[in-house]
């Protein structure tokens, strides 16, 4: 969602942006090219009090070394692929945010907020159509969670923007492939915005 949230920053306040770095962004795409278990999963957050339900019979009956991995495959990512310190620390982060009050229901409120938008994808178009700063687009042609039909469409109706599409990648090219991603970002920077 960090990739909407910049896009609409980014429309509303132009002035403060000079140049903006979206990694597999949640953007509108055909919904025919949806992966179903990402579609069931979001139709299930979608439901109230079923939403909050999943989340804590999930928290309760997985580990979080098994939530992670069921993530990392949900997003179309090999968790195998993945270096193992990663995947130990996104273990320790689900552990210390077990205690956390409200969680679950943080992350439901943001899953309803981003199906609202996407549903409905005008005014979130419209803050891409605004974007007058350069614009990167990098996307995993393996990302379930947002197919790479979007980001093609999303591509080919903002010419002006460079779009990179990553073979073999899913939804985290930061994760699986960052010297790649960091070779492609800083040689972005260097040529749009000469830094």
């Amino acid at each position: 969602m960090g990739g909407m949230l910049s896009i609409l920053a980014t429309g509303e306040r132009p002035e403060a942006v000079t140049g903006l770095v979206l990694l597999d962004p949640a953007i509108p795409g055909p919904r025919r090219a949806l992966d179903p278990l990402v579609a069931l999963m979001f139709a299930i957050y979608a439901v109230p009090f079923l939403g909050e339900r999943f989340l804590r019979s999930r928290r309760t009956r997985s580990s979080e070394r098994a939530r992670v991995r069921e993530m990392l495959t949900l997003c179309g990512v090999d968790p195998d692929a993945i270096p193992p310190e990663v995947i130990e620390r996104s273990v320790t982060l689900l552990q210390e945010r077990e205690d956390v009050e409200g969680m679950d229901r943080a992350f439901l409120a943001a899953a309803r907020s981003l199906l609202r938008l996407l549903v409905d994808p005008r005014r979130y178009r419209a803050a891409m159509g605004s974007i007058r700063v350069p614009v990167l687009l990098v996307h995993g042609d393996r990302d379930r969670l947002v197919p790479v039909a979007a980001a093609r469409d999303i591509a080919r109706r903002n010419p002006s923007w460079t779009y990179i599409e990553l073979a073999g990648v899913g939804h985290v090219p930061q994760l699986q492939v960052p010297d790649r991603v960091t070779k492609d970002v800083l040689g972005w920077l260097q040529e749009k915005l000469g830094r």
